[in-house]
């Protein structure tokens, strides 16, 4: 039984460094989605008060650009 106790301690330490190195890989990922998605309402929001056209339309571009950044960020997630 001693035998399967430390067997099981070293797989469970393995896949914890295996988790953090692949949270270390994935979160500037993500870290570029938020940016995007904040200037995007930042830009949208400016639009809105302003009454312009325009900058909405940059601000919709912007959104689109953190759904790709999104969408890879979560499919090397996956």
């Amino acid at each position: 039984m001693a035998k399967y106790g430390k067997e099981n301690s070293d797989i469970r330490q393995a896949a914890r460094r295996l988790e953090a190195a692949l949270a270390r890989s994935v979160m500037p990922g993500f870290g570029i989605t938020v940016i995007y998605l904040q200037i995007a309402i930042l830009v949208s929001s400016a639009a809105g008060l302003l009454r312009k056209k325009r900058p909405w339309y940059a601000g919709m571009a912007m959104g689109v650009g953190e759904l790709v950044y999104s969408a890879d960020a979560f499919l090397l997630f996956k």
